[in-house]
């Protein structure tokens, strides 16, 4: 086989990736009026001759002796993995060819025809669900290409949408199958629309992504392999939303196995007692345990669910274990060009670590096949490039939608009445704006890579806007005084500025302490300068289960947040240009009245200019004209302007992955966004190791 070549100087990829990015929302929000079929089918028959060839003129002359048998069978269509095959001639599988759909979806590697084998180490810190979900979860109706500049039919093998954008069909592939063998078919999302979101029990809030005009879509199945969505207003956006995490929810329940939980389909008495033996309260919760209903990763903690990911879980995740291990779906129906069935790599060794520096020790002794998060911080790179040719790896870049480096948001919504005073004050927000030193933090944190940027669409955008990105970034100390004077003149004795009703403006600011070690480092930074005004903040790292649950308590005064939306702006204005749902940390509670959700907290009703906000994106939403999509996202950028929402650092230029050297398939450069779920779109089921 020919080796393939390590693709270490194609800097052009990076480049053109770049630009492709800048592109991705006008190619993205077109929309198709032809169905969108990919090419090629594998299992395409050639032409019917068009004429019936003549006849012979004279008899063929008799054969003087029988034809020798063929000593061979013909070469199979597919191949498999060497243990599949063993099973297929033990009788423990079916032959390949009845295990895949009638048309695979057919991926040509990036490099290399890959080889099979291999163990992947990939330890983890924090989330776990998630980095589960964004190297094997991502497999929707469409996914996104590997440049984040369209859309790929995956388990729809097409699609077509009607003239106005109300109309959306798809049509899944025959013969498709969950890991289990059964049969994946329309009837699984009817039971996802009919039985999960129309159930009150386990959806009493309907998904805002499948609601348009303040109605929900309807969805039907005409028949086994097609599905249809239809809207009551057109939905600019409802193709790109289907490829984000937000559109996995709907292949995600296998009817025949998850109706054994749930109350439409068992008797009482016996789902009580399936109910009582679990220890559960409710049959809803037993079945999110087991379904992985509303996002609860069943898939990952559970071996018995079937699912249609390219490798199924055989030590589950989950609990007080260590490690969790992947191994390939024998039923995954995606084969590359040469016929092979996907993936490659026959071994994935989950490792759940604690400590970054941990992480970070493992990666540069070569422990590592493939690290994209959490030690991978620019304060990092010089000893991981220093140790390289020890640790037999290499770089990847990462082109994130983050569009700014640290976010902090003062809670507006803040249950300390006297502080939500002072943080709704714009003058006292940009008071602490121009007392940070931007340039100070860009140097000791980011190693000198950034410029000082609030929290606005990168400068690569269609929507970029100067105003939002660089208002109040100026290193001001004295005018910061100056402003603070006039709102709160009186201090303390420990030179702490005082409220109105003699409070001292003092509050902590909580933040995931193991994932995000450079936002503990900024934020350690900006105490000192706000310590030099009056403001006395505290940075307060706790665990990110216990921020989360805090968050959805309004139960906090500040935090430091995400920034997702510097790219993929219309998908996601929620980080820093106005709140829609809970987890717009700046502002949760009006976010949570303008898109209700799972919020603990009490939502409350926002000022005009918000809720005008809110519609113009109910209007975006609601059009698949793109010129019209970006005069309505322009003008809620206005708004976001004025209201100056959150304090951001400095501009994000991007991070960097790690991968083995024997690692094939990986590109030089990757998107990275929650809505693009790196790394899946690159094709992770391609990835090979060279043993």
């Amino acid at each position: 086989m020919k080796q393939p070549v390590l693709r270490r100087h194609r800097h052009w990829y990076g480049i053109v990736t770049t630009i492709l990015l800048i592109t991705m929302l006008v190619t993205a929000c077109k929309t198709p009026t032809v169905p969108a079929t990919e090419v090629p089918q594998a299992t395409e028959k050639a032409a019917e001759p068009t004429a019936k060839p003549a006849e012979p003129t004279t008899k063929p002359a008799e054969p003087t002796a029988k034809p020798a048998e063929p000593t061979a069978e013909p070469a199979p269509k597919y191949n498999e993995a060497p243990q599949f095959k063993a099973m297929v001639e033990a009788g423990q599988l079916p032959p390949v060819e009845e295990r895949l759909p009638v048309n695979p979806r057919v991926i040509e590697p990036l490099d290399s025809i890959g080889e099979y084998g291999g163990v992947m180490r990939h330890p983890l810190l924090g989330s776990w669900s998630a980095r589960f979900y964004s190297f094997m979860g991502n497999e929707n109706l469409l996914v996104w290409t590997p440049n984040w500049d369209g859309l790929i039919p995956n388990v729809a093998e097409s699609y077509e949408v009607n003239a106005d954008s109300t109309e959306f069909t798809f049509h899944l592939r025959k013969g498709m199958k969950w890991s289990d063998g059964e049969p994946f078919t329309a009837n699984d999302i009817m039971f996802w629309y009919n039985d999960i979101i129309l159930n009150e029990e386990l959806t009493p809030q309907k998904p805002n992504w499948l609601t348009v005009g303040g109605e929900l879509a309807k969805v039907e199945a005409p028949d086994d392999y097609t599905v249809k969505f239809s809207f009551a207003a057109p939905y600019g956006l409802f193709l790109q939303w289907i490829a984000t995490p937000s559109g996995s929810n709907m292949i995600e329940y296998p009817a025949h196995y998850v109706k054994q939980f749930h109350a439409k389909y068992v008797e009482k008495e016996k789902l009580d007692k399936m109910v009582a033996d679990a220890g559960f309260a409710t049959w809803v919760e037993l079945f999110q345990s087991k379904t992985g209903a509303q996002g609860a990763g069943a898939a990952w903690t559970n071996v018995d669910l079937p699912v249609i990911y390219a490798w199924v879980i055989k030590e589950p995740a989950g609990g007080n274990v260590t490690r969790a291990v992947s191994e390939p779906n024998p039923y995954y129906w995606k084969v590359d060009t040469a016929g092979n069935q996907l993936p490659y790599i026959q071994r994935i060794e989950w490792e759940f670590l604690s400590d970054p520096e941990l992480l970070l020790l493992r990666t540069l002794n070569g422990e590592v096949e493939f690290m994209n998060y959490y030690a991978n911080s620019l304060k990092n790179k010089a000893v991981l490039y220093e140790n390289m040719e020890k640790g037999d790896y290499h770089f990847f870049d990462q082109i994130r939608d983050q569009a700014c480096t640290t976010v902090i948001h003062l809670n507006w919504n803040t249950k300390n009445m006297a502080l939500r005073e002072a943080f709704q004050n714009k003058d006292f927000r940009i008071a602490l704006s121009i007392a940070i030193n931007r340039q100070e933090i860009i140097d000791t944190v980011f190693v000198g890579q950034g410029i000082p940027y609030q929290a606005a669409p990168k400068p690569t955008s269609q929507f970029y806007n100067e105003e939002l990105a660089t208002q109040y970034t100026e290193y001001n100390v004295a005018k910061a005084n100056e402003i603070l004077d006039g709102l709160y003149p009186e201090k303390n004795a420990d030179g702490v500025r005082l409220l109105p009703n003699g409070q001292p403006i003092k509050f902590d600011l909580i933040v995931d302490a193991t994932r995000m070690p450079d936002w503990i480092d900024v934020l350690e930074l900006v105490d000192i300068y706000w310590d030099a005004v009056g403001v006395d903040m505290t940075v307060q790292g706790i665990s990110g289960e216990l921020l989360d649950e805090r968050r959805r308590a309004n139960d906090y005064d500040a935090t430091a947040g995400w920034s997702d939306g510097g790219l993929a702006t219309l998908l996601n204005p929620q980080h820093f240009l106005f709140p829609l749902g809970w987890g717009s940390t700046f502002a949760p509670a009006w976010g949570e009245w303008l898109q209700p959700g799972d919020f603990g907290g009490e939502p409350e009703e926002p000022p005009a200019d918000v809720k005008r906000q809110k519609e113009l994106y109910d209007q975006i939403k609601a059009t698949a004209d793109l010129d019209k999509q970006v005069e309505l996202m322009n003008e809620i950028i206005d708004i976001a302007i004025d209201r100056f929402w959150v304090i951001g650092i400095s501009l994000d230029t991007g991070q960097f992955g790690v991968v083995k050297n024997n690692y094939f398939n990986v590109p030089l450069a990757m998107p990275e966004s929650w809505n693009y779920p790196d790394p899946f779109p690159t094709n992770t089921c391609t990835y090979w190791i060279k043993e």
